[in-house]
């Protein structure tokens, strides 16, 4: 006997609390009870969603100091590191998030974009209920 699509997604739906790891020891544990597991699921329509390749922004910072002189490729290597010692949390404050859009924009036509098909979400609240343990 197997389980049904519905069945399979409500188990899916049980999640230790978050004390139930720390309360046991490392060892090997067998267990043998019942739980009933009554309630509904919603599921949601499958919807379409696109993704493009994300820049490789390593790889990206190395090809940009390998395209400017070694004076300035070790200026920068140098403020960067001081501006990141000096730095209370080790951050170095740049607007990251206009620099990210302008280099994506950028690399807009370059980059791959794919459209996919996404299942629709499951929602539900099961009651597990233990019947013997």
């Amino acid at each position: 006997m197997s389980f049904s699509p519905i069945q399979e997604i409500a188990l899916s739906k049980a999640s230790p609390s978050k004390d139930a790891r720390s309360e046991l020891k490392p060892g090997s544990y067998a267990f043998d009870f019942t739980v009933r597991i009554q309630g509904s699921l919603k599921v949601g329509e499958d919807y379409g969603s696109k993704s493009s390749q994300s820049i490789p922004w390593k790889q990206l910072a190395i090809y940009l100091l390998g395209k400017v002189n070694t004076n300035t490729r070790d200026k920068v290597v140098r403020d960067f590191l001081k501006a990141k010692k000096a730095s209370p949390d080790g951050t170095v404050q740049i607007n990251e998030d206009e620099l990210t859009l302008a280099a994506e924009a950028a690399a807009k036509d370059l980059l791959e974009t794919t459209w996919h098909t996404c299942n629709g979400k499951v929602t539900g609240t099961p009651v597990f209920s233990l019947l013997t343990d």
